[in-house]
């Protein structure tokens, strides 16, 4: 094992990557924050030049930009530009989404939830409670900063987080949804909004689930895709749109499916054989066919190639091929398809980000809806374990200690991650 860096060695490590240090004295203090938890110290229990033993690298999760609601869960509602360590071991994040319709004035999120699914299968939240999104059995706190475990003895492998509610997979193959549910989402057969985890059916074959807005999908191990809730675009994907075709309960959509991600009201999915899909709200090209089409009510596939995994954001797309290439579509705004969108415009097929790639994910600060508020953010790591995040920045979601709101080229986060998730002005990342 190599020994832990000095001090030294970790500033020469920030200034060769690029990263400045501004001299003021709140950028020093965030900084000696931030490379205390970077050099694996638990603050609490450690002085600063005395190693934790508490978590190994490998488990460390770390998050940064908007503490506005408690989305860093460092117990606090503070803005941070740097990577903040969340004790305890991690395997999985989901970042969540916020509704701007329960803002409480222009620009100020009002909500927005995230979770986590510790090593040993608990899964955790934080955030907002307002409709009972946190999982605790009741809506109150109506708001915590620090991770809280979601009601029950489960264990779970996959979780996502929509406007308001949430939705996850347990190792034993079972579903259960809770929170807002006024458009189905929960796919109970009912719009009655849940505070405790409920299981959707009896299925014990379930392995993936994704959120978009207030619609769900969920994918089964033979492959699968089922889909429910807000449908005013086409996201259930069945062929039907409008508020009077929304579905309280899960409706099949034919193929074979293998990934699976959700975006503000469209998804963007790949079937076994490889091929990608997009479908639900494409007005700003999200949807990835070469057109700025408003409803997709079916899946429309993207091109002839294969791919491995995907991601949306707000009102854009990323997925990576089997060659590790990254490619993005939809709203370029502040600078969220990357180098090659100079003019920051919509586009409508995929465009290349450079690198070499192993997963990529995206997420948005949604304050109002209309067409100059889509701020996407995204990250991606590539094969050599490196995290790279680009597009809105405001509250120094790019992890480098600054907080610039457009970023059209991937800056770097020091260090080597194995996952990372993009929620409502923030991002959490897990060191690998």
């Amino acid at each position: 094992m190599k020994p832990k860096k000095t001090r030294r060695q970790f500033l020469e490590d920030l200034s060769r990557t690029g990263v400045a240090i501004a001299g003021t004295t709140a950028a020093s203090s965030i900084a000696t924050e931030a490379m205390s938890e970077w050099l694996g110290l638990n603050q609490a229990e450690a002085s600063p030049l005395k190693p934790s033993p508490m978590v190994p690298h490998t488990a460390r999760l770390y998050t940064w930009g908007n503490g506005n609601v408690g989305g860093l869960a460092n117990g606090s509602t503070t803005n941070r530009s740097w990577p903040n360590h969340v004790p305890s071991s991690w395997t999985i994040v989901a970042g969540g989404q916020n509704d701007p319709m329960n803002n409480t004035a222009a620009g100020v999120m009002a909500d927005g939830t995230s979770f986590g699914i510790r090593s040993d299968g608990s899964l955790w939240a934080w955030g907002n409670n307002s409709d009972g999104e946190l999982g605790l059995g009741a809506t109150t706190p109506a708001k915590v900063s620090s991770p809280v475990q979601v009601s029950g003895s489960l264990s779970w492998v996959s979780v996502s987080g929509g406007l308001r509610y949430a939705a996850g997979v347990t190792t034993t193959g079972r579903l259960y949804t809770w929170g807002f549910n006024a458009y189905g989402q929960l796919g109970q057969g009912n719009t009655t909004s849940l505070s405790t985890p409920t299981q959707v059916g009896a299925l014990t074959t379930w392995q993936k689930v994704a959120c978009a807005g207030a619609t769900t999908a969920g994918i089964h191990t033979n492959g699968n895709l089922f889909t429910w809730g807000l449908n005013n675009y086409g996201e259930i994907g069945d062929g039907t749109r409008g508020s009077s075709n929304k579905k309280s309960s899960p409706v099949q959509i034919a193929g074979s499916w293998k990934d699976i991600s959700g975006g503000d009201e469209h998804f963007v999915a790949i079937q076994t054989d490889g091929s990608l899909w997009a479908w639900g709200y494409g007005g700003n090209g999200q949807i990835g066919n070469g057109a700025a089409s408003t409803n997709n009510m079916t899946p429309v596939k993207i091109g002839a190639l294969s791919w491995v995994q995907c991601a949306a954001g707000m009102y854009n797309s990323y997925a990576i091929r089997t060659d590790g290439t990254l490619w993005a579509w939809g709203s370029g705004q502040f600078g969220a398809l990357g180098p090659n969108n100079p003019t920051l415009a919509d586009v409508t097929s995929p465009i290349q980000i450079a690198g070499s790639w192993s997963m990529i994910a995206a997420g948005t600060f949604d304050v109002t809806y209309t067409a100059s508020a889509i701020k996407t953010t995204a990250a991606g790591i590539r094969s050599d374990g490196t995290l790279w995040v680009w597009g809105y920045g405001e509250f120094g979601q790019t992890g480098n200690g600054t907080a610039t709101i457009t970023n059209s080229s991937p800056i770097q986060v020091p260090g080597k991650w194995s996952y990372v998730s993009v929620g409502p002005g923030w991002v959490l990342g897990i060191r690998s």
